[in-house]
């Protein structure tokens, strides 16, 4: 039967934005001619965020650029052609959608996104002590996710067209807070959206993933809080099957 995977929403984030787009529209970009690269627009909403191999935040810089300097990002919405720069390399843009965006839902969810955890879920296998569930909707199939009940609560690995999310409980249930993650003593900085769920995610590089591969223990760190240890046992095979999952489209073996 399927399932609701608990509290996956897309990562979003703040910023005030003037003549980017129209005031009432939603407005996606496509950067790079299909390498995967989208720059997510609200403007009367005032929300930006980049998708990629990582989620980002990107917030307005005052001369109509968004900027997101951990990153090295910079997105131009009023070039011609629009232009996305990631460090020194150049991507134009073309707009995906534009389309009414949706008043917001209840609890606080961010208008015109979709939120993951509306997918429905289907248990595709069960590894090392890890569920892995496909991901879809009505359009199809949408990406695959991993989850394990540990003392500090659920730990979700999902792997969407956009990247790898990390989901953990979380502190707040609205906004957003910088953290660390830290996996066999290295930490990164990491930044965490709330959930009307009280989850917290935040968008893993491909280093992370591969450190996440090879790991033992990680911690998260939310707001200058409490570390809050996960074990990682079993996370190599748990990592192969999801990225097995993606690869047959969610049709299990």
């Amino acid at each position: 039967m399927p399932s609701r995977l608990p509290c996956l929403p897309v990562l979003l984030a703040s910023f005030a934005l003037a003549g980017a787009a129209a005031a009432g529209t939603v407005v996606d970009y496509d950067c790079g001619a299909g390498l995967g690269f989208t720059v997510h627009l609200e403007p009367e909403a005032g929300k930006a965020r980049f998708a990629g191999p990582y989620d980002a935040v990107l917030t307005a810089d005052g001369t109509g650029g968004l900027m997101n300097e951990e990153h090295e990002l910079q997105f131009w919405p009023e070039e011609m052609p629009p232009a996305l720069f990631i460090g020194s390399e150049q991507f134009s843009c073309e707009i995906m959608a534009d389309v009414p965006a949706a008043a917001p839902a209840e609890g606080g969810a961010p208008a015109g996104m979709a939120s993951l955890a509306d997918l429905a879920a289907v248990d595709y296998a069960g590894v090392k002590g890890w569920n892995v569930q496909a991901l879809g909707d009505a359009s199809g199939f949408a990406g695959c996710a991993a989850s394990v009940e540990q003392p500090a609560g659920f730990l979700i690995l999902a792997r969407m067209p956009w990247g790898w999310t990390l989901r953990i409980p979380g502190p707040a249930t609205e906004g957003f807070e910088g953290g660390v993650i830290t996996i066999d003593g290295k930490a990164v900085d990491a930044q965490f959206g709330f959930t009307a769920e009280s989850a917290a995610e935040a968008g893993l590089s491909d280093e992370q993933v591969q450190a996440l591969r090879n790991g033992s223990a990680m911690t998260t760190q939310i707001a200058g809080g409490t570390p809050v240890a996960w074990s990682l046992a079993g996370s190599a095979a748990m990592l192969g099957k999801v990225e097995e999952c993606v690869q047959r489209g969610g049709v299990a073996p």
